[in-house]
């Protein structure tokens, strides 16, 4: 494992799921934005386990919480999403973010094939059984299960 390797890749994670998390509209990152944020990295690990890329997994993220809002009657917005502005200080996540990334940092180390990946990020968020990102990967239509093995 080359520590300065997973640096970058840690920075490059967290910074990009912040964005992807701002430009959503969201305040904090969540497990989520980090599978975005793996789906950018240049390894193309969790590009290739997953079999989409960014754009469309955020295309089916955004018509899920479409499809969440019109379910309780509110019309998704026609303007399209505001961004949530920056906010200064210390990093903050949302719990899951966290969790997927001390679980893909324990998947990492076990892989023993080069430090930090993208595909650690996407396996990690996919042993999650209930959440954003399951029921983002239900509408893509790829079996979260059989993710779970595929990135090792």
């Amino acid at each position: 494992m080359n520590i300065f390797r997973d640096v970058h890749t840690i920075k490059t994670l967290l910074t990009e799921a912040e964005r992807q998390a701002l430009s959503l509209g969201d305040d904090a990152p969540g497990a989520e934005h980090l599978v975005l944020a793996a789906l950018t990295l240049e390894d193309g690990s969790a590009r290739e386990l997953l079999g989409v890329d960014a754009a469309r997994f955020r295309e089916a993220l955004v018509a899920m919480h479409a499809a969440a809002l019109e379910a309780v009657g509110v019309p998704a917005s026609e303007e399209g999403l505001h961004p949530a502005p920056p906010r200064p200080g210390v990093y903050r996540s949302e719990v899951s973010a966290q969790e997927v990334f001390q679980r893909a940092k324990v998947l990492a180390k076990q892989d023993r094939r080069g430090g930090l990946k993208g595909a650690h990020i996407v396996r990690a968020a996919a042993e999650r059984e209930h959440g954003t990102v399951a029921r983002v990967l239900d509408r893509l239509g790829i079996d979260r299960e059989a993710l779970t093995g595929e990135s090792r």
